[in-house]
């Protein structure tokens, strides 16, 4: 039992199982479909990045395609010589220092939640990150390290460096304000000279930001591997052909009454009081739903994103464990066990042949319609208990510079 208790040896573990199923090529078979498209093996979507950023640096690169990341990206040390280290050995590190920052952040919850720490890393949205070695992984590991981070300074550069890699990571932007040994004042004004800036440097490289928008249809998610909102719209649409508009607009609506319904429980059990923006938990929640929310409600994302939920958990348990007499969150934590425990279910259905066609209509089948359906009403009610606990930190730092406005 102390073998099976201790945190080294399941660490070890963790890591020889996940590069024995990447190296095996098990994970194709019951974890995460094969992208085929480009015949890259593991780490597809690191390798194209890659491709296209020396691509892109070289003096002559007429032949390359648009570039479809942020513009810092060119001016990182590319040296043919490190072509070995950046092919090959980035990614399995990234592997390593994505299940290292797993066990820091549930640390002081380990001991009672070692399932549900498997659940998260075992996870098909988690495998298919690591083995496509997708860029969302690395902005998981620096919202890790913007969390874990103390030095102001260091976490400014972080933030703006997601930016202008990702351009959706301008959701980081808010844990500048988690900061307590700098003047509120003083951090507001960096905040707008760091966004300013960076949107600026965005403007000097124009045609890069101008193809990724003109590309945008090419990375978003259809009804396979899909993270979104309009999942529940996309399905309705499929089973009775009603209107996609009227649809979405339905579904944001009642999102945002389940979300206001929540806030006044939270209210009435006085949570709001506790709910803060300082601790390592609270930051993690901060930068995690915020994206997480951001995503969710904007784009038809691929469902390795769901990766920033994870940033969510913590705070769960830490809340879970304060307040054993409010049963929501002892049944918000069955809720994200199942729900990692349904996308192997769900998983399944996109292993084995989930659609076919008829006279060129493409079919889907009824057990894969009817998971991505469950799935999607998952998502949707989890992202929702999230809004409702991150509009209080939200709340919080709104209203303080509120105040600080009109005392200046």
């Amino acid at each position: 039992m102390k073998v099976i208790n201790n945190k080294y040896f399941i660490f070890f573990l963790i890591i020889i199982t996940i590069f024995y199923l990447l190296y095996s090529n098990l994970i194709y078979d019951y974890f995460v479909p094969q992208d085929k498209t480009k015949y890259l093996g593991l780490f597809r979507d690191w390798i194209i990045t890659l491709n296209d950023t020396y691509c892109e640096i070289q003096t002559i690169n007429y032949d390359c395609r648009p570039f479809q990341y942020g513009p810092i990206l060119l001016y990182l040390p590319f040296p043919n010589f490190l072509k070995n280290f950046y092919y090959l050995i980035v990614p399995n590190l990234s592997i390593i220092l994505f299940v290292i920052s797993i066990f820091f952040i549930f640390a002081k919850y380990f001991s009672k939640n070692k399932f549900l720490i498997f659940c998260i890393i075992f996870s098909p949205t988690s495998l298919l990150a690591l083995e496509r070695g997708n860029l969302d992984l690395h902005l998981f590991l620096i919202a890790f390290l913007i969390s874990y981070n103390k030095f102001f300074y260091i976490n400014l550069f972080l933030i703006s460096f997601s930016f202008l890699l990702k351009y959706y990571p301008i959701t980081f932007f808010i844990n500048l304000f988690t900061e307590k040994k700098k003047s509120k004042k003083f951090i507001l004004i960096l905040f707008i000279l760091s966004l300013f800036s960076s949107i600026l440097f965005i403007f000097y490289h124009y045609k890069i930001f101008l193809d990724l928008l003109y590309n945008l249809d090419n990375s978003k998610a259809g009804y396979h591997l899909i993270y979104s909102i309009k999942s529940i719209a996309k399905v309705l649409i499929y089973l009775f052909s009603l209107n996609y508009i009227i649809l979405l607009l339905i579904t944001y609506i009642f999102f945002i009454f389940t979300i206001y319904k929540l806030i006044k429980f939270i209210y009435k059990t006085n949570l709001d009081k506790i709910v803060s923006i300082y601790s390592f938990e609270e930051k993690l929640f901060l930068i995690g739903a915020n994206t997480s929310l951001f995503a969710y409600l904007i784009f038809s994302n691929v469902y390795y994103r769901e990766v920033f939920l994870i940033l969510c958990i913590p705070f769960i348990l830490k809340l879970k464990e304060r307040l054993q007499l409010l049963k929501i969150f002892r049944i918000i934590i069955y809720l994200i066990i199942f729900r990692y425990l349904f996308l192997h279910i769900h998983n399944y259905t996109l292993l084995t042949e989930n659609h076919f066609h008829i006279d060129g209509v493409r079919i889907f089948n009824k057990s894969f319609i009817l998971t991505l359906f469950i799935k999607s009403l998952l998502d949707y009610f989890f992202m929702a208990f999230i809004s409702s606990l991150l509009f209080f930190q939200n709340k919080k730092i709104i209203n303080f510079y509120l105040n600080l406005k009109k005392k200046i």
